[in-house]
């Protein structure tokens, strides 16, 4: 499984904005007063899940597809990841150290003094394994008095 993580999108304004740090909604419930057992946590909005899916006709190679959690929002926050379904990923384009794709404007003038501007990405191998923090099965202890 890989996950893909959006660090930067861009608002309704159109500025940079990191959905990871939008102020986090408490969990209701009554105050901890005794050990709590939770099922499952969940991992923020801007984390997708890839799933590996077998290749046409083969029962061996896989590709990557794009998934997406029951608590997140139908479409992805930006705009790299926001393509129609189904989405897939080659396996091997993903290291496991990650990639990291970067958007934003390109400027180029040509010879005769015409400026283009475009849209471009940027791909890059990422800096090492994260952590989603999805953990199952846990008891939170309430703190000592």
């Amino acid at each position: 499984m890989v996950w893909a993580v959006e660090y930067r999108v861009a608002s309704k304004l159109g500025e940079p904005f990191n959905p990871a740090l939008a102020p986090p909604v408490p969990p209701p419930g009554p105050a901890a007063t005794a050990a709590r057992f939770h099922l499952g946590d969940s991992v923020p909005a801007n984390w997708r899940p890839f799933i590996p899916a077998h290749l046409p006709g083969s029962q061996r190679s896989i590709r990557l597809q794009r998934a997406r959690l029951p608590d997140q929002p139908a479409l992805p926050l930006g705009v790299v990841l926001d393509a129609p379904a189904p989405y897939f990923v080659a396996e091997e384009e993903v290291p496991r150290a990650g990639r990291l794709v970067t958007r934003g404007f390109r400027r180029a003038r040509w010879t005769d003094g015409a400026t283009f501007l475009w849209m471009g990405r940027e791909s890059q191998v990422g800096r090492g394994e994260g952590s989603s923090g999805l953990v199952f099965d846990r008891v939170e202890e309430p703190p000592p008095a």
